[in-house]
């Protein structure tokens, strides 16, 4: 990413915005980006607490993910044993 970006926050509250928060998490940020929220990070409370619901929020959506891919391969495994027995019986 362009290190010209500028970590956004809100105005006047003076707290990293939840969008650059995912992005930080992602690590889809230049380092210079990094840097800044990491400094930040250290000495703002309210917006570990959001990084913190944050990370949770990701971890729940790629346990979401996880178990919905687990539901399609189920879905599919139990097609091929219905076809397997009806191949059998006829």
């Amino acid at each position: 990413m362009s290190s010209s970006r500028i970590v956004p926050i809100r105005p006047h509250e003076g707290h990293i915005t939840h969008d650059a928060l995912e992005q930080y998490a992602f690590k889809q940020l230049s380092e210079t980006e990094i840097d800044l929220i990491e400094e930040h990070l250290l000495v703002c409370e309210y917006c570990r607490g959001t990084f913190d619901f944050v990370e949770e929020e990701i971890r729940l959506l790629r346990e979401a993910l996880r178990l919905s891919e687990l539901e399609r391969k189920r879905e599919v495994a139990q097609q091929r044993c219905g076809q397997l027995l009806r191949d059998e019986t006829t």
